[in-house]
């Protein structure tokens, strides 16, 4: 979990406004990681998909032996993923009021956007995977990155997104919500330098070992392929006034400084236009009571993909001891019994 390693001296601290924003930014952080592990959501998440993919006898020791497996949950999945995204939506503008000419015309107009729009964010194939994730895990988030290109939109995995209530499924009656991602220390530097970040706050961004974010001890070798990364998480919360503010840091720079999502007019002055919805849409295969999280189709039946294991196991263990007749005699009497086994051997 991220630390406070903050280099600045007491006198810094007192000038730097930031400092603290960053450490109640980080206090939250931290709150919403200790939810999620007492919910044992990572855990859940990880076992769904290893199970999902095949990997049944995970820990198990056979002595080398290619235990079986009969895996019913990867066709459930499929099964249930083709019936629910081939029933295809979509949006359709009509008027609420009087429908003449001119508004009728503009609805087609943002009909054919819509369609136009869809097709070159290629969300029919999204919302694909969204669909089989959700039905693995529970629950799948789709993050619109750049309201102005649908083709960034990009699926968020539910291990790191973090939200101030944990019982709340209505994303949009959150406080605030967290991102998490692993980037590249350059990439992040490079975005530090466009909004103007100082050069002694940017050598502050350095690489780091997240082990929230992967199970490094299960996983030691996963270090070698991390490179130069470092963590960095997204926040977005809404002022009293219900607009989105959002800004990124790593655990020692704020290097996106806070930003609302709402219009200045000429003058700089804010308008009434602006963004009063995070950009983020959660799919919820079955709602589970009480929580933002939904309910997994295949953990429940998790219990039986493995008794269907354990039987096929017992079948081979069987076949491999009974399949072929052993055969029984009396070592004295026998002058080679080295033969015994050799086809057409005289004993």
């Amino acid at each position: 979990m991220f630390e406070y390693l903050f280099k600045k001296d007491d006198e810094e601290v007192l000038k730097d406004e930031n400092y603290y924003k960053q450490i109640e930014i980080l206090d939250k952080y931290k709150k919403c990681v200790q939810k999620m592990d007492l919910m044992l959501l990572r855990d859940k998440t990880e076992k769904a998909h290893r199970f999902y993919e095949g990997d049944q006898w995970n820990g198990l020791k056979s002595d080398g032996d290619d235990l079986p497996v009969f895996n019913i949950l990867k066709s459930i999945v499929k099964y249930k993923t083709a019936v629910v995204s081939q029933n295809t939506l979509s949006a359709t503008y009509t008027p609420l009021g009087e429908r003449n000419t001119d508004v009728l015309k503009v609805c087609e107009e943002l009909n054919l956007y819509f369609a136009k729009m869809w097709e070159r964010g290629k969300l029919d194939i999204l919302s694909w995977g969204i669909i089989k994730d959700a039905c693995i895990q529970g629950d799948s988030y789709l993050y619109f990155g750049d309201g102005n290109d649908v083709t960034k939109a990009e699926k968020i995995k539910n291990v790191n997104i973090f939200f101030e209530d944990e019982e709340n499924p209505n994303i949009q009656e959150q406080k605030y919500i967290f991102i998490r991602e692993r980037l590249y220390v350059d990439d992040v530097k490079k975005e530090a330098r466009k909004n103007n970040i100082s050069e002694e706050d940017i050598s502050l961004i350095v690489k780091d070992t997240d082990y929230d974010f992967y199970d490094y001890k299960n996983n030691p070798t996963l270090d070698l392929y991390e490179e130069d990364k470092c963590t960095s998480i997204f926040y977005f919360y809404k002022d009293d006034e219900g607009y989105v503010h959002f800004l990124k840091m790593t655990k020692n720079v704020i290097y996106v400084p806070d930003t609302i999502l709402r219009v200045h007019d000429n003058a700089g002055n804010f308008t009434n236009v602006g963004l009063k919805l995070y950009p983020i849409v959660n799919f919820l295969w079955e709602e589970k009571y009480n929580s933002a999280r939904g309910n997994s189709e295949i953990l429940n039946i998790i219990p039986n993909q493995i008794e269907i294991n354990k039987t096929l196991a017992r079948r081979l263990i069987t076949i491999k001891q009974t399949a072929f007749p052993k055969v029984v005699f009396s070592e004295n009497q026998v002058l080679n019994p080295d033969d015994i086994d050799t086809v057409g051997a005289k004993i």
